[in-house]
């Protein structure tokens, strides 16, 4: 269902808000739910203008093929790689989640996932937002693989910025970081270096008599991502 609603998602950006098909619900009567669920806010989306369409655009631009097994860092990794498995075409993602010290995170999955990602012959794909102060909990699902058998150069990273892990990474980590296969597309490249914004604010308001001032150079050398604010169309 998360994946169908990832596709829905996708449609709807890659028509620009034109389309939103019908996401698959019927495996909800099978679940045994609550009458109330209760979720904290996604800091992320909230505060740091992280888009999950920029998960799907840098999917769409790493070269990734349907082959590729798909791993989401609960709990917004597994929004976000829903989004890398939609673009890909891949199967639904699998959801993991980090636990220990907050600088040295290790995972421990369950038979099922287990084996399908060890038997699986194609590229990886870890997912999620930061990395932060240290990227244990990326770093982490990748010492679990490395430790199963899986290659260093299988693993392929989605991370939410382009910048090096904090100042609490281990000396590995970082090593490996600086020679990892990273997939990202920042809040400037997705809206502002493209045509997105100005379609939006021209349905909006009308045609425009000049460019928007989009560029660092034209905003006083600061992009708008780097002040890390939402801008809802």
């Amino acid at each position: 269902m998360l994946l169908s609603l990832a596709e829905a998602i996708a449609a709807s950006w890659n028509s620009n808000f034109a389309e939103f098909p019908a996401v698959d619900e019927s495996g909800l009567g099978e679940l045994s739910l609550p009458e109330q669920i209760r979720t904290k806010l996604p800091e992320g989306y909230a505060f740091y203008a992280l888009y999950p369409e920029s998960y799907l655009d840098a999917a769409r631009r790493s070269g990734l093929g349907p082959d590729t097994t798909v791993i989401g860092i609960r709990s917004i990794g597994i929004g976000l790689a829903a989004m890398v498995a939609a673009a890909l075409g891949a199967a639904p993602a699998i959801s993991v989640r980090p636990v220990g010290h907050p600088f040295d995170r290790r995972i421990d999955i369950g038979q099922g996932p287990r084996a399908r990602i060890l038997s699986s012959a194609g590229a990886i794909a870890i997912v999620d937002e930061g990395p932060g102060l240290s990227g244990s909990s990326l770093n982490g699902v990748a010492d679990w693989l490395v430790e199963n058998g899986i290659s260093e150069d299988r693993i392929h990273f989605f991370p939410s910025h382009a910048g090096d892990l904090g100042p609490e990474a281990q000396p590995a980590h970082r090593a490996r970081w600086a020679k990892a296969r990273k997939h990202v597309v920042e809040f400037d490249q997705l809206l502002l270096q493209s045509d997105l914004l100005e379609h939006w604010i021209t349905h909006t308001m009308g045609p425009l008599t000049a460019r928007c001032a989009t560029s660092p150079a034209a905003l006083g050398g600061r992009s708008p991502g780097h002040r890390r604010l939402p801008i809802q169309p």
